[in-house]
């Protein structure tokens, strides 16, 4: 069975391909509460995966060079954004997850 896709260009030339669909939505994390004693402990994994997403980008970006590597690396400056963290820490702080807390914010 063939398909025929239309849309709006959004570069130079042709390309011709196989269709790849790029999975599903980003799945909800469930809103669960932690006690107050694990605050601390999910902070830390907020902030490290922070990290390991921001470095992620930015190794991406090194490989692909150009165009790329500049919006990979603004990327990354959004992912350490100090006030995401200030939301994601508050969330955390009232008893979200760590994954709960960056979902919302």
């Amino acid at each position: 069975m063939e398909t025929t896709l239309r849309g709006v260009g959004v570069s130079h030339g042709v390309a011709i391909g196989q269709v790849r669909h790029m999975g599903t939505a980003v799945l909800e994390p469930p809103a669960k509460q932690i006690p107050a004693d694990d605050a601390p402990r999910e902070q830390g994994r907020a902030r490290q995966a922070v990290e390991a997403v921001s470095a992620d980008l930015i190794a991406r970006g090194n490989l692909a060079g150009g165009e790329a590597q500049a919006v990979l690396e603004a990327q990354a400056m959004m992912a350490q954004d100090p006030e995401l963290m200030a939301d994601v820490e508050r969330r955390i702080a009232v008893g979200s997850t760590a994954e709960r807390a960056v979902y919302d914010a």
